[in-house]
């Protein structure tokens, strides 16, 4: 039961391909799990495996994670960090438990997303108190969603919109940090950082590769490793990253041709 659940989201996720067709097909079918008691049942079924039960279906067979979506289990209490943090993808936001308050930021004009602009400061559109059952759902990057209170959150975010989500100042609702929209392109990041202290020259055709790659920080990140292990064509990937679409990449290239001559 639980795979078909998960497959029948992933299903209306794959056609889903802006924030509306997201709204329209692929709600109906998270309020419906939502309302179904199937993720409490196999939470409970969990328990019964560890006390030692027979139970085979498991909460972990209901939930997904990857670059295609994810759908997630967000226990409470939710604290007010210092920092609200946005998101690359559409989401669907629903409480299973509890009671939490859930206000809404939105940014009221365009705006390239991957560029992080410290004025672009998104509005409030209100504030609602969730009980169980309460969905509510996100643009990705327009709409900032601050969850406060203590309950049990079930969450599903589409593929991913924009490679890159904001991190706000939760006082001021400046914008404060620019971070990957996924745990994958995080990795990328990560994986390339940890390439420039342990690789060799030889590793230039993977920073080649990453420095094609449509997240600017995944690219810039390429760049600087090649740089590092002083690969043959690093100083091509410079002077072709003078030339990036991202602003940063072009201002951070630019700078460093100039200390290298």
């Amino acid at each position: 039961m639980a795979l078909v659940e998960r497959e029948t989201l992933r299903a209306a996720l794959a056609s889903a391909d802006t924030f509306e067709r997201f709204c329209r097909s692929v709600r109906p079918h998270f309020e419906s799990l939502l309302r179904s008691g199937l993720v409490e049942r196999l939470m409970l079924r969990d328990l019964d495996r560890l006390a030692g039960g027979s139970a085979r279906e498991s909460v972990r067979d209901l939930l997904f994670d990857d670059d295609a979506g994810y759908l997630d289990l967000f226990p409470g209490p939710h604290q007010a960090a210092r920092v609200l943090e946005g998101s690359g993808g559409h989401r669907l936001i629903g409480l299973m438990g509890g009671s939490v308050t859930a206000r809404t930021y939105r940014h009221p004009a365009d705006h390239d997303p991957n560029v992080l602009e410290s004025t672009c400061v998104p509005q409030e559109v209100n504030e609602v108190l969730l009980t169980r059952g309460d969905v509510i759902d996100a643009e990705a990057w327009r709409d900032v969603v601050d969850i406060r209170g203590d309950g049990l959150l079930l969450v599903l975010r589409s593929s991913v919109v924009h490679p890159t989500r904001w991190a706000y100042d939760r006082h001021t609702l400046r914008p404060v940090g620019l971070m990957p929209a996924t745990r994958a392109l995080g990795r990328l990041v990560e994986g390339l950082e940890l390439l420039s202290h342990i690789g060799e020259s030889a590793d230039g055709p993977i920073c080649d590769q990453l420095a094609k790659h449509p997240a600017h920080a995944v690219r810039w990140q390429a760049i600087r490793t090649a740089f590092a292990l002083e690969c043959p064509g690093a100083r091509a990937l410079i002077e072709n990253a003078v030339r990036d679409v991202h602003p940063e990449v072009r201002e951070a290239a630019t700078l460093a041709l100039e200390r290298w001559s």
